[in-house]
């Protein structure tokens, strides 16, 4: 349907859906050409120029105009319903003729304007039918696969099938096509199409680029084939840049490698392929997970020496390592010295923080949070989390309890590990009332409840020789029915006979034993971690 807009030579056409079967048709007025198709058993009911959209022009003066050997009709001959077209217009019917004499520009800039605002079923019956009638132009079947594998939802199969047609064509495809598929077929983890169609011969024959390369290596990489990776880094036609190298030497860091990938990055420099701030930033990443801090430092002045910038990312990484290993004066040296360079972020004061509260610096920690607001950086859960666990450990149960107010007020949500901290605090304070009421808490809140948690509230109540608050413990667990580790309800019940006065929940302690060797449980799962650990600095 076309609607005449405006005092202009532009024509638009409302999208509908569009099928094998359908009309074709051709507009001409004011020197301006424009055709589209529209399915024959379509209602079409314009609803006003804001849904019209263009589909297809060229201008008679133009050096490639279309073939005029199209049949006149008028608006009359279109009996759809609610088609309301302008009496005035000239129309044209198009024959099969008319694309059969269609050059190859102009099928392909129809292709593109299907895609374009009928969608990719629309391009892919054009496709169809235009392979019926003739010879499909070569642009065409690289223009179809770009369509194919652009979008939200990639249409995978139907690039391959035509990748598949192309090559059986004769047509020999071109390098940006395989990077488009390549790529494609990497995003969305379609791997086994990926080495398949690497494999091909037809493929074999097309110089491929680097990050052509870094795909087909990462994907044999995801499948394990670690030989089979290093071989397609072997047998590349030239040089590798730093994209390809950094593939390499990632995939080993992380495999705990790093006699490989400090010779991968030798390699890198043999080839005086520079090094960016990527490949230093995982080869310190390396040397922090095998707790090698004087390598990690290292890089660091190495990346300095190449005249390499660091990223936040980068000094993230040490800073974690300090954090390992409890080394918060240097975290606090390598802040200062990294405000000269770059931003610090949250994770960067976080990684500081945990630092210092791992060293039981809680005063260094808590000039630390406002060093971080005063940079304009509002503490998240994680630094809440990381203050609680601080407060904890140096059995100061009201300062936690007063940072999870504060985190609680300024609309930051706890989760987990803040929940779980702050229950420990209590059991570390030996606090039975407040560790009880977080158990409700966690539950309440959805969250698994740790394994342990049930039976070292039952120690606390035996370590405070609270009876009642044994008896309470008891009866929770008889109805939650928790897994409970057997050794440690042995030293329970010998505590509480040793200190006496447990008349009425000793009984009970040893009935319940009795029913856990009668009944063994199953233990759970281990737990997994519910967020990175703090500092990761991991954002790539």
């Amino acid at each position: 349907c076309l609607a005449d807009l405006s005092a202009s030579s532009f024509f638009f056409a409302i999208p509908c859906t569009i099928s094998v079967n359908y009309r074709r048709f051709f507009l001409v007025q004011r020197n301006s050409w424009r055709y589209g198709y529209i399915h024959e058993g379509s209602d079409l009911k314009p609803k006003g120029n804001s849904q019209c959209r263009p589909l297809f022009e060229t201008h008679s003066n133009a050096s490639d105009p279309l073939p005029t050997a199209v049949e006149e009709i008028t608006a009359t001959d279109f009996s759809e319903p609610g088609a309301n077209l302008e009496e005035d217009i000239l129309y044209h019917r198009v024959s099969d003729e008319f694309i059969k004499q269609m050059s190859a520009s102009q099928i392909i800039q129809a292709l593109v304007d299907f895609a374009r605002y009928s969608g990719a079923d629309c391009a892919l019956d054009f496709y169809r039918h235009v392979s019926e009638l003739r010879k499909a132009p070569a642009g065409m079947y690289s223009s179809l696969i770009g369509i194919c594998c652009h979008g939200r939802q990639p249409r995978v199969q139907d690039a391959l099938t035509i990748f598949v047609a192309m090559t059986e064509n004769g047509i020999k495809p071109k390098p940006k096509t395989l990077q488009t598929l390549i790529g494609t077929l990497y995003k969305t983890q379609n791997i086994q199409d990926l080495l398949s169609l690497f494999e091909m011969p037809e493929v074999k024959s097309v110089p491929l680029d680097n990050f052509c390369y870094a795909n087909v290596i990462r994907a044999y990489f995801l499948e394990g084939e670690e030989e089979a990776a290093v071989e397609v880094f072997r047998s590349m036609p030239k040089n590798p840049d730093s994209t390809v190298f950094n593939v390499l030497i990632n995939y080993f860091v992380k495999q705990g490698k790093m006699d490989k990938a400090t010779s991968f990055f030798q390699q890198m420099e043999s080839q005086n392929v520079r090094p960016d701030c990527w490949t230093f930033s995982t080869l310190m990443d390396g040397h922090v997970r095998a707790n090698d801090i004087e390598g990690a430092k290292k890089i660091l002045d190495d990346m300095r020496n190449a005249k390499v910038l660091p990223s936040v990312e980068t000094f993230n990484i040490l800073l974690k390592g300090y954090r390992q290993r409890k080394a918060h004066k240097d975290a606090l040296a390598l802040l200062e010295s990294m405000e000269l360079v770059v931003s610090p972020d949250a994770i960067s004061f976080n990684s500081v923080i945990d630092a210092c509260v791992a060293a039981g610096d809680m005063d260094a920690a808590l000039k630390s949070v406002e060093r971080m607001q005063s940079r304009r950086l509002s503490p998240d859960v994680v630094t809440f989390s990381v203050l609680i666990k601080g407060f904890g450990r140096s059995r100061q149960l009201d300062r936690a309890f007063a940072t999870y107010e504060e985190m609680l007020a300024a609309d930051v949500v706890p989760d987990k590990i803040t929940l779980y901290t702050l229950l420990h605090a209590c059991i570390h304070c030996l606090d039975f009332v407040r560790g009880y009421k977080m158990l409700q808490v966690i539950r309440s809140s959805h969250h698994p409840v740790p394994r342990d948690t049930h039976i070292r509230l039952l120690e606390v109540a035996v370590w405070k020789d609270s009876q009642q608050a044994a008896l309470q413990m008891l009866d929770d667990i008889v109805k939650t029915d928790p897994y409970i580790d057997i050794s440690a309800l042995d030293r329970v019940i010998d505590e509480c006979a040793s200190r006496g006065g447990f008349l009425l929940a000793l009984p009970k302690l040893k009935a319940l034993l009795r029913r856990l060797q009668s009944n063994p449980q199953t233990p759970p799962p281990p737990p997994t971690r519910g967020r990175k650990s703090y500092g990761s600095g991991s954002k790539r």
